[in-house]
């Protein structure tokens, strides 16, 4: 990584799965607003050859992003895993916190979107 690059990247997280490895990453602009990168990096054929993906969430597109991806680990909880009325409905609690802050700091204030059901 490049100082130019460093200087970009405000926050990183890694998640190890097998022979994929996903990164969060936020970085910022040239004009100092923050964006989301989804990276995927696995390994295929030899051991040395890797692919990776990547998809950009910018600031505008948040809240309406994590109002999505939201709605998909619901579907998740409610229909993949054993998980209890009470725990659900925390997570759901705890998200629109989290949604709620999204909107306060957004500088998109014009974005409305409905809140998760």
């Amino acid at each position: 990584m490049n100082n130019h690059d460093e200087k970009r990247e405000v926050f990183s997280s890694r998640v190890r799965a097998g022979s994929r490895t996903y990164y969060f990453d936020i970085k910022k602009n040239s004009k100092d607003d923050n964006y989301l990168v989804i990276s995927e990096s696995k390994r295929v054929g030899d051991e040395n050859e890797k692919q990776r993906h990547r998809i950009m969430i910018f600031e505008e597109d948040m809240e309406k992003f994590s109002h999505s991806f939201f709605q998909v680990l619901s579907y998740f909880l409610e229909n993949s895993v054993n998980v209890k009325t009470e725990e659900l409905n925390t997570f759901t609690k705890g998200f629109n916190e989290v949604l709620g802050q999204l909107r306060s700091l957004t500088r998109h204030t014009s974005l409305s979107y409905k809140e998760a059901e």
